[in-house]
């Protein structure tokens, strides 16, 4: 009896288990933002349970669970939701959950309204939330926290620079990015990304229309407004000094085939860059070209797993800064200093910036005055672009560490440098130095009406040079592939920018009536840009290892190079009007004209 008690038991686990089993099945769909884009990266997670995964770049997901179960979706700068799983396929809208600083938004031309009174689509990132990873970049700071906010790397070296798109790309071939509005001027992503993150009180992403509306077409793919944060303790000294380290390494490469080595047609060679040789045998066989002294270098026939990705090393940023503020009830004071130095996951490559900002104000009766300069300084090396394209045709069964000292500097295969021999002898440097200065002025004429006036020079300089060392082969490899002799070459560059901003505006605000509320803007802006460069160089360096213009023996032709200068400017007039009942109803009408 016993004995078939024990074997029942046991059928009828399996039953439940059988039950629970079919139960189960897989649930997909999309997630979106409140526009109807696919958010990326969204946490879904069973409710109650360990099981979870991501959306893809294109919002899809894919997760088990039961009709009964819950699953939850959760995104930095978005409202968690809930959903069950009752059917096959649950699609989801995300709705944004801005966090709102003391519930008063700096908006387009540093105008300040209350969160409930904007028209358009509005989301603020909070400094706490920029500074908690220690990212030494700010627009990388980014990603993730702003619902459609897309960061796009121009170019991946340790001198990147960054695109922000916001709900995609407006048009195929113009210019789809945000502008980036800093302390109520016109700046760009690139001065952005210097900006220490500690110094940012808050980011606001003007997503709508608004921004095209008062700033023009500059403001037609949405406007990043950032703060700077200045001395507010009262009667207070106060010193911050911040200290961080960030690792940087490949996330992954291209894969690739495992079967067959180098050759094509099946039929091993060691001097070419295709992989569609011989099938891998682990048989010791010549690889890469011979060296200078006619010897081969022999390896076993087999796959190196990780043999690129191995080639690049962990990077590290490390940044030091610190900054000290004061404050009285009618005046503030801040200075901060800041240094990053990055040692990129390319050996050699390094970045190194130093920077000051200087913050202060001054309220002297109906008149306030606020200023801030800041200096930048910044100077980089980095290896070719060509690198990579370099890298990824390197054959799965060579190993690329065996032509790190190899006697056959220049190339590898016949068609491709030795990597190593690039990082070393081809060379871009440059120096930049950037000065911001902010002047701004308030004057209240009355408790409802006060001018206000905000003006900004950027000066920028820079200094690139970049050079390749001369490379010849031996004459047992002539005319075998490509012609792999390389000339030397040396060029420079030196370019300036002065920009200038200012904004005129007088501002009003009314209570009309208990009920009925105005507020309204009128102005003028004007902007000012001035650029030019310089350029010279050439082929044939005289002395090897001096790069110098006087050293070129075959100069390039001027016309051939950027020589040139660019002047212009913009004026504007424009006014703003706010009407507000109940403070619950409102209504805005905007103007501009350039």
């Amino acid at each position: 009896m016993k004995l078939k008690f024990n074997g029942f038991l046991v059928l009828l686990v399996v039953l439940v288990a059988q039950i629970t089993f079919a139960q189960e099945r897989t649930v997909s769909g999309v997630v979106s933002d409140n526009a109807g884009l696919p958010l990326p990266g969204v946490s879904v997670l069973v409710k109650g349970t360990q099981s979870g995964t991501q959306t893809d770049f294109d919002g899809k997901y894919s997760i088990r669970a039961t009709p009964s179960q819950v699953l939850v979706f959760s995104y930095i700068g978005m409202k968690t939701q809930e959903a069950t799983a009752t059917s096959a396929n649950v699609n989801v809208k995300l709705l944004d959950d801005s966090i709102q600083l003391e519930g008063v938004i700096v908006g387009a031309l540093g105008i300040k309204r209350s969160k409930n009174s904007l028209t358009s689509s509005t989301q603020v990132v909070a400094s706490q939330e920029l500074t908690q990873a220690a990212n030494p970049n700010v627009v990388q700071s980014l990603v993730g926290k702003v619902s459609g906010l897309q960061i796009n790397k121009s170019s991946s070296g340790v001198n990147g620079t960054n695109r922000i798109v916001l709900r995609g790309s407006r048009s195929i071939t113009g210019n789809n990015e945000a502008l980036v509005v800093i302390d109520n001027s016109i700046s760009s992503s690139a001065v952005l990304q210097q900006l220490p993150p500690e110094l940012i009180e808050s980011v606001n992403v003007i997503k709508g229309m608004q921004g095209a509306a008062l700033y023009g077409e500059q403001g037609v793919n949405g406007v990043i407004i950032v703060t700077t944060v200045k001395g507010k303790e009262k009667g207070k000294i106060t010193v911050n000094v911040n200290s961080a380290i960030d690792f940087e390494t490949v996330s992954f490469m291209p894969e690739t085939q495992q079967k067959y080595g180098q050759g094509w047609d099946g039929v091993h060679y060691p001097e070419e860059n295709g992989s569609w040789g011989l099938p891998f045998d682990g048989v010791l066989r010549p690889t890469g070209l011979p060296q200078a002294d006619g010897l081969e270098l022999q390896r076993p026939y087999s796959f190196i797993k990780d043999n690129v990705k191995d080639f690049y090393q962990t990077g590290t940023t490390f940044q030091n800064g610190f900054s000290i503020n004061a404050g009285t009830s009618d005046s503030y004071a801040l200075f901060s200093a800041n240094k990053v130095k990055t040692e990129f996951i390319v050996n050699g490559d390094q970045l190194e910036r130093n920077s000051f900002l200087f913050k202060a104000g001054k309220k002297i009766g109906k008149l306030s005055i606020d200023g801030n300069v800041n200096y930048n300084y910044q100077k980089s090396t980095e290896t070719s672009n060509d690198l990579l394209d370099d890298l990824i045709q390197t054959a799965g069964n060579v190993d690329l560490s065996l032509f790190k000292n190899s006697g056959n500097e220049g190339n590898y295969t016949i068609y491709f440098k030795n990597p190593y021999w690039t990082i070393d002898n081809n060379r871009n440097d440059s120096r930049r130095t950037f000065i911001n200065t902010i002047a701004a002025l308030k004057y209240d004429i009355n408790k409802n009406i006060n001018v206000t006036y905000t003006g900004n020079l950027q000066f920028t300089n820079r200094d690139a040079q970049s050079h390749i060392n001369q490379y010849r082969e031996t004459p047992d490899l002539a005319g075998a592939g490509a012609n792999r002799n390389q000339t030397s070459e040396y060029f420079a560059s030196q370019s300036s920018l002065r920009t200038y901003y200012g904004d005129l505006l007088v501002n009003f605000d009314y209570d009309l009536t208990d009920d009925l509320s105005l507020k309204a803007n009128v102005g003028s802006n004007m902007q000012d840009r001035n650029y030019r460069i310089t350029s010279q160089g050439g082929q044939n360096l005289d002395i090897p290892g001096w790069y110098h213009i006087n050293n070129v023996l075959s100069p390039a032709n001027p016309s051939n190079l950027d020589n040139r200068s660019q002047k212009s400017n913009r004026a504007s007039v424009l006014a703003n009007v706010d009407l507000g009942y109940k403070n619950y109803l409102f209504l805005n009408v905007t103007g501009r004209n350039d």
